[in-house]
């Protein structure tokens, strides 16, 4: 699914009053940089993510409506966990590759 940069931030900025259900810091391991990165996410019925707390513009958004999550067994952090999204990832690859710093997060 194909979203369009300025529909995801006036969804975000929309969302603006609301209090976040959760938010703070999560790994996340990119399609092309395969290393975990840190960002800041914030969960409001879906799953923004920005470079920093303070930034005002998200880098993205994980669309969690008929998504499964799952702990990635395999993987290097201990925390870690895929996010599968429909019509993303398709052939089996998983959409997003999350983890948490330790079991607090």
């Amino acid at each position: 699914m194909k979203l369009h940069r300025k529909s995801v931030l006036s969804f975000f900025h929309g969302c603006g009053t609301q209090a976040p259900d959760q938010e703070g810091i999560l790994l996340k391991k990119g399609a092309c940089n395969t290393t975990y990165q840190r960002r800041w996410f914030i969960l409001r019925g879906n799953l923004f993510y920005l470079e920093h707390q303070a930034d005002r513009t998200p880098l993205g958004l994980i669309l969690l409506e008929n998504s499964q999550g799952e702990p990635c067994c395999k993987a290097k952090a201990p925390q870690a966990f895929t996010i599968w999204t429909p019509g993303l990832g398709g052939m089996g690859e998983p959409a997003h590759k999350l983890a948490a710093e330790n079991q607090k997060s």
